[in-house]
């Protein structure tokens, strides 16, 4: 297994905490502070490095959550791109 570097780590981890903290303002507070272009910016770039050095944490908002399996349509874009391409 291929070591990590420390950098890497420490941004997957910032960003998970980040991704997480702008979930709980969408979702709970209903009070967002960035776009959702922003959002799946940085949700990109976390799956980007998740995928590439295979260091995934628990509390990945990357990991699929029960409101993301859902089949009934949902107003929120958050589960998954709010934008398309």
């Amino acid at each position: 297994m291929n070591k990590i570097p420390a950098d890497i780590k420490k941004e997957i981890e910032k960003l998970i905490k980040e991704l997480n903290e702008h979930n709980y303002r969408y979702y709970v507070l209903d009070a967002p502070v960035i776009s959702d272009e922003e959002y799946d910016r940085m949700f990109r770039r976390l799956k980007e490095l998740e995928e590439q050095y295979r260091y995934v944490l628990p509390d990945s908002p990357g990991i699929p959550s029960p409101c993301c399996r859902s089949t009934t349509p949902s107003p929120t874009t958050r589960c998954g791109n709010s934008t398309s391409g």
